[in-house]
């Protein structure tokens, strides 16, 4: 668990372009290809846009790293798919 977790913080941080602790749908679409096959490869989710609006669980148009970890490790303990 803990590299995934790791693994998904950095992810976050790289996508967080300027650095608001915030990840807006614009940051998501910049996602490098090496990130987005990390992801693809955890959940099976080709678009991360659909990640965001899936762990945008509060509708603020933005996931905090909290919302995005757990978020995403929720649903690899969870076996399901977004």
């Amino acid at each position: 668990k803990k590299k995934v977790i790791r693994d998904l913080r950095a992810i976050f941080v790289r996508l967080d372009e300027d650095s608001s602790g915030n990840v807006s749908a614009e940051e998501i679409r910049q996602i490098s290809d090496e990130d987005r096959q990390k992801l693809a490869d955890v959940l099976a989710l080709q678009d991360p846009v659909e990640l965001l609006e899936a762990l945008d669980v509060d509708e603020s148009g933005e996931v905090s790293i909290d919302e995005f970890c757990d978020g995403i490790w929720e649903v690899v303990v969870s076996g399901q798919s977004l």
